[in-house]
């Protein structure tokens, strides 16, 4: 496999890797389900919180757009600054948002926050970028 391909997917990857542990980072604050609960049991905890999903997207973004003005023999190919800007966020939000629905189907199956789910806590937020 070519060494060039597999740095352009990562490259184009990256912003969905930044927003989802920089929302861990930034968190904290009222949680996006208003501590609401569905069936008995919390719809998707503590940890996802407003302040850290708004603040993954926008450095995920930030992140994004910056690494769409970088060109390394076409490393990067996010398609300039309208398109840049519409993927980024696409990726950010879509991260978020997979990693928002791994929490949601974690709270149905009772399991706790932090509590470790193999596989699916390290790709759920990457099935939401590609669908996005």
């Amino acid at each position: 496999m070519d060494l060039m391909i597999i740095l352009q997917a990562i490259w184009l990857i990256l912003p969905a890797y930044i927003a989802n542990s920089s929302a861990a980072v930034i968190g904290g604050g009222t949680p996006i389900d208003f501590g609401k609960k569905w069936k008995g049991k919390r719809i998707f905890g503590d940890g996802k919180t407003w302040r850290g999903s708004i603040g993954g997207i926008m450095v995920g973004m930030t992140v994004g757009c910056f690494l769409s003005l970088i060109d390394f023999d076409n490393l990067s190919d996010f398609g300039g600054f309208p398109l840049a800007f519409l993927i980024t966020f696409s990726l950010s939000s879509g991260a978020l948002f997979g990693d928002l629905m791994g929490s949601l189907f974690k709270r149905r199956l009772g399991k706790k926050r932090g509590e470790r789910w193999p596989l699916f806590d390290q790709l759920d937020f990457l099935f939401g970028a590609w669908l996005f």
